[in-house]
């Protein structure tokens, strides 16, 4: 009695380890990228007294002090829940390039940015300032003399095309391991009609 061969059964073994093969190399482990985080996707829930993380209010604005740069940066926290909250956020400083009689203002450039960790107990409210460094304090002096001397003219056209700087404050969440921050769109200058 013959027995029967393996040989055909070869054929097929060795095209399905081979088949496993090229599978595994094309679709295997390969690192994955998510796509880039973007300043919207950051920003807090809009507020109407500031930016909203969570049950945390996060405001600030830039104070005229008695300090040599001239400028405070006045944050104000407010923790709306009933439980205490840590929490952290980043802080920017905008710099923003302004034109009399322009219809859009430059992208904001952050001149400051910091990580801010908050730790509140339940329904707290605090303001604190920080200094602004010298260099910028000088530079928001100059852009709100200049503003203010524009609003006052007697014909504030004859400054059209005159540019100058100004500074808000933007809070941001912090980007998690593995994220990255999408690239900002920069158009620095001011728009004008033609």
């Amino acid at each position: 009695m013959r027995t029967p061969s393996l040989r055909p059964y070869g054929r097929h073994v060795a095209l399905a380890i081979g088949s496993a093969a090229v599978t595994i190399v094309l679709f295997g482990a390969t690192e994955t990228r998510a796509e880039p985080v973007t300043i919207q996707e950051r920003s807090g829930e809009y507020d109407e007294r500031g930016a909203k993380f969570g049950d945390v209010v996060v405001s600030g604005e830039l104070v005229a002090a008695n300090v040599p740069s001239g400028w405070v940066l006045r944050r104000t926290f407010e923790n709306l829940s009933d439980a205490p909250v840590d929490c952290e956020i980043v802080e920017r400083v905008l710099q923003s390039e302004e034109g009399v009689g322009a219809r859009v203002s430059g992208a904001g450039v952050a001149v400051v940015e910091r990580r801010q960790k908050i730790a509140m107990g339940p329904r707290a409210k605090t303001s604190v300032g920080v200094h602004v460094p010298v260099e910028i304090g000088r530079e928001i002096t100059r852009g709100r003399a200049f503003a203010a001397m524009v609003a006052s003219a007697p014909n504030p056209y004859a400054f059209q095309g005159r540019t100058y700087h100004s500074f808000t404050v933007q809070y941001l969440r912090p980007l998690r391991p593995g994220e990255t921050a999408a690239e900002e769109w920069r158009d620095l200058h001011p728009g004008y009609m033609p």
